[in-house]
């Protein structure tokens, strides 16, 4: 719901409020975001700024507001020059070299349509019968001929207010953007903590805690893509918020490249908050007539801790990022190659192991890197992406048209925006490469990256995949590996390398859009050595990312909670992969294995012929108890139990209507002497009586000789069923109650009334309303 009173202006979801004003000098001053409230007559006068006198040393506006300080005022975007010294929201050079601007308030509307933001991705409009968008002109004020746009966008039942802002040139003058964010909130008081999520290659997600206070707290990449050193989504908590209580504030950007996020504690202790493209290395000429469009920020408050937030975009990215014919459908389990294969197979190989995967229960035999060109490493061929007939004699249409025989899907992975310098293509177009003329380059995986700023470029790889997918191919893993570090696009004039980088992504928003358009029947997944672009302007487009190529399930457990704060678990890729694992050596179940990545969207990464028999039999049984989950799982609402505290790691989802749940529990090492495992749920009907119930599953126990006799020492191991765990139990009693567990085993008794819990141990345990 969108109000306004004059010059106020209020934002209302169904449990927040987002309120500014034009104050007496035509700036927009934010007044508050966060509870929902009414304003009421007074409302305005309440909460604006009131100085009968300025601070020494404070910079006044102008002299016809000499109690007007743009450094104390909390505004809705903040520019260079006119007395603010905090981190700035727009940042222009214009002709005669001066960087000073003002913008005031000139004009408003009402829209029931959102913006055309130039070639980006934004969220679906939303579902509403009211008129859900505002825009506010704003214009320069010293005659400089420019308008300012801003937008705002309530998506009212997912506590969601989306913020972008177009800039139009009307001058007769070129100018220079040097920076140009997407959104910006100022606060009274900087008592927060910035949470953001950094990490690496095999080891994203790493959640930081910084205090804001006194210091300037920046989360940003530079890697080209929102890379895995700093995903876009971050949070603002007050010190005291937890999973299911207190204040805290998301941001996420619709965007695929550098980003910056930026938390400024600055003069009386206030805070500002902002985010958008990086400014580093980014500038972007702005001729008379033309406009640019930042990605869209997509903000939300919860009051209900860390939890109330998660929800609020989970619903949001399922129901308005997610698009196409997969957003809401079941994704189909599936069989990848490459940890069984690598580059080493054959059309015989890869059509034994769809014959066991269709056993399994597998639908999606996907065939990873190597089937193109003469790719027998990452050394070679890449950007030829015409069928190796030496590995597959029959062709990619061959080879599915036998999968399809098989009753399976059919899947193939592809790296376009990459090229390898031993390519026909690249021999062909040394040119179409991002790369410094007359410098040597540095690659990455022995590769380049193609220069996505050129038409040309995009023309051709869109051909080339137009005749790969061609071919009966029914899900693409599109894979990226390495960032941009020679930033040089050999299309664009020289005084216009500071745009390479956005446009790159531009180049590659309009390729996608193109490939959905003609194959809209096929799953598309993003991956980029594994989480390195995961972000809300790919899922635009592809539904789920490939959260990371460790797949090591202890290692899993904290990537996958911690992607869990800023994305709903419908959109991970997560794998069952074998032992020990090829990330990190280690052992664990494949019960284990199998219970963490099935909170995700499963898959399998192995080679089934070396498997046992009971390996075989214990997968069968995991895809028949993944198949009848899956489809309410991915509506469900997540509650984080425990995130890694002394060692435990406990999910909950709970379905629609509160009619079913499901709780998984992890320990990382077995500490002798522990205290009963108590579980308690949360967010279940008090009122409702639940059959709680455990996941009926095999153990492998090796014996111990002389201690437990009725297990021979000559066999490697004995399989015998987990302890089972059954009540039926007000919601009431589980949320505060809980339940006291079996009792682990402890040296002296090992039977079906004892719980096994041993290192890297899980249980899971269904919830059913009565």
């Amino acid at each position: 719901m969108i109000t306004h009173n004059k010059h106020l202006f209020c934002l209302s979801t169904s449990h927040t409020s987002y309120a500014f004003r034009v104050e007496e000098a035509g700036h927009l001053e934010h007044l508050h975001y966060g509870p929902r409230m009414q304003l009421g007559e007074q409302g305005e006068a309440a909460l604006a700024q009131r100085h009968s006198s300025l601070p020494s040393a404070t910079i006044a506006y102008d002299p016809s507001t000499p109690n007007l300080s743009m450094e104390l005022l909390r505004q809705e975007i903040s520019t260079l020059g006119k007395g603010d010294f905090g981190d700035p929201y727009l940042d222009l050079e214009f002709s005669d070299g001066s960087r000073t601007c003002d913008f005031v308030f000139d004009s408003w509307e009402i829209s029931d349509e959102k913006p055309n933001l130039k070639g980006l991705p934004s969220a679906l409009p939303p579902n509403s019968l009211d008129k859900t968008t505002l825009c506010v002109r704003l214009r320069e004020a010293n005659g400089r001929g420019l308008s300012l746009y801003l937008y705002y966008t309530v998506y009212e039942e997912c506590d969601i207010i989306a913020r972008c802002a177009t800039l139009v040139n009307d001058s007769k003058e070129p100018l220079i953007l040097r920076r140009f964010l997407s959104s910006q909130l100022d606060f009274d008081d900087s008592d927060f903590e910035l949470i953001n999520f950094h990490g690496s290659w095999t080891s994203e997600m790493h959640k930081s805690i910084t205090p804001c206070k006194g210091k300037t707290v920046v989360s940003e990449t530079r890697l080209g893509f929102s890379s895995n050193r700093a995903n876009p989504f971050v949070m603002l908590a007050r010190p005291d918020c937890t999973e299911a209580f207190g204040e805290v504030y998301g941001s996420n950007l619709v965007y695929s490249g550098n980003h910056r996020e930026c938390a400024q504690s600055g003069e009386l202790s206030r805070l500002r908050f902002s985010t958008g493209i990086q400014p580093e290395g980014f500038t972007w000429t702005l001729q008379p007539g033309e406009s640019f469009s930042t990605p869209e920020a997509v903000l939300s408050y919860s009051s209900s801790g860390f939890e109330g937030l998660s929800r609020n975009y989970h619903r949001f990215i399922r129901q308005y990022i997610l698009r196409g014919s997969w957003a809401h459908k079941p994704r189909p389990v599936l069989l990848n190659s490459w940890e069984a294969a690598y580059f080493n197979f054959n059309e015989e190989k890869l059509l034994a192991m769809a014959d066991l995967a269709k056993q399994a229960g597998i639908e999606l035999f996907v065939l990873d890197d190597g089937w193109f060109g003469k790719r027998n490493s990452t050394k070679s061929s890449l950007g030829d992406w015409v069928c190796n007939y030496e590995k597959l004699p029959h062709g990619i249409q061959g080879l599915s048209d036998r999968i399809h025989q098989k009753g399976l899907q059919f899947g193939i992975w592809v790296e376009p925006e990459a090229v390898n310098m031993d390519s026909d293509l690249f021999r062909a177009h040394p040119d179409w490469t991002l790369s410094v003329p007359g410098q040597p380059n540095s690659e990455g995986r022995n590769t380049r990256l193609l220069d996505y700023a050129n038409p040309q470029v995009i023309d051709y790889i869109y051909e080339a995949l137009c005749k790969v997918f061609s071919q009966g191919v029914d899900y693409v893993k599109w894979d990226m590996n390495r960032g941009i570090s020679d930033c040089y696009s050999p299309y664009l004039p020289k005084e216009r390398q500071g745009e390479t980088g956005h446009r790159f992504l531009l180049g590659l928003y309009h390729l996608l859009d193109r490939l959905t358009e003609t194959f809209p029947h096929i799953l598309f997944e993003s991956c980029a050595s594994g989480g390195n672009r995961a972000d809300l302007g790919l899922l635009c487009y592809m539904p789920q990312f490939w959260a990371s190529d460790n797949s090591d399930a202890l290692c899993r457990q904290r990537i996958q909670t911690n992607y869990s704060y800023g994305y709903p678990l419908s959109v991970l890729g997560c794998h069952v992969s074998s032992i020990p694992n090829h990330q990190t050596l280690r052992e664990t179940p494949l019960t284990t294995r199998y219970e963490v990545a099935a909170f995700g969207v499963l898959g399998y990464e192995l080679d089934l012929e070396k498997l046992r028999e009971d390996e075989l039999e214990d997968i069968r049984e995991q895809i028949i108890h993944y198949k009848a989950i899956r489809e309410w799982t991915m509506e469900a609402d997540l509650f984080r139990l425990r995130t890694g505290e002394q060692g435990h790691w406990s999910f909950m989802v709970l379905g629609p209507h509160k009619r079913r749940g499901m709780i998984m529990t992890m320990q990382e090492l077995l500490q002798p002497g522990s205290p009963i495992y108590v579980l308690k749920t949360r967010g279940l009907q008090e009122d409702a009586l639940y059959h709680f119930s455990s996941r009926p599953a095999m153990l492998n126990i090796k014996p111990l000789n002389g201690r437990l006799t009725s297990f021979s020492s000559d066999v490697p191991f004995v399989r015998m069923p987990r302890e089972t765990e059954s009540y039926t139990l007000y919601g009431s009693l589980l949320n505060h109650g809980g339940i006291r567990l079996k009792s682990d085993f402890n040296g002296h008794n090992l039977d079906e009334d004892t719980r096994c819990y041993i290192d890297y141990s899980t249980r899971l345990y269904h919830l059913d309303m009565q």
